[in-house]
């Protein structure tokens, strides 16, 4: 689930680049911290959940 997270975020890190003033690297690099922390909310409130079922 993290790889797909960081691609997409990569992915649409270049797709809105022409709409950005910033260059190239810095929507990838974007893109793919978005990733990160969008695999990373997940998982963490996958966690969250597991804990108050028990």
């Amino acid at each position: 689930m993290l790889i797909t997270s960081v691609v997409i975020g990569i992915f649409i890190g270049l797709v809105l680049w022409p709409l950005a003033s910033y260059p190239l690297y810095v929507m990838v690099i974007s893109g793919f911290f978005a990733g990160l922390t969008a695999s990373g909310t997940f998982d963490l409130l996958k966690a969250a959940k597991k804990e108050g079922e028990q």
